[in-house]
C-alpha cells in the first residue's frame, strides 16, 4: 500500500529517509555526509521518484521508501507469477471432454 509522504509526521518521514540512506547508499556521518544524501532523498520524494510503501501483511508492519522503478518491477513480477499460477491450474484441470470419455 502506498502512503503519501506528506501524510507522515516529520519525525516518521525523517526516520524513513535516514533508513533509506543507510540501506541504499551506506551513508553515515563518518564515511559520507548523511545530510547531503538526505536532501537528495527528500528531493526524490518530492518529485515522485521515491514512494512510501507500507506492508501491513508483513508481521513487522514495515513502511519503507522504494523507487518507482522497484515498485513497477515488483508489480510486474507479481502479475507474471499470477499468470503462471493460472496457466498451471488450467493445465491441471480436466477438460469436460476428458471427464466424459
Amino acid at each position: 500500500m502506498l502512503i503519501p509522504a506528506d501524510s507522515l509526521s516529520a519525525e516518521a518521514l525523517e526516520g524513513l529517509v535516514e533508513e533509506y540512506c543507510m540501506r541504499e547508499h551506506g551513508c553515515n556521518e563518518v564515511d559520507s555526509p548523511l545530510a547531503a544524501h538526505k536532501n537528495y532523498v527528500h528531493g526524490k520524494l518530492r518529485n515522485g521518484e521515491l514512494l512510501v510503501m507500507y506492508t501491513p501483511n508483513n508481521p513487522n508492519q514495515v513502511a519503507s521508501l522504494v523507487s518507482r522503478e522497484q515498485l513497477l518491477a515488483w508489480e510486474q513480477q507479481q502479475q507474471e507469477d499470477s499468470d503462471d499460477s493460472l496457466d498451471a491450474m488450467a493445465d491441471q484441470a480436466e477438460s469436460p471432454r476428458d471427464f466424459w470419455d
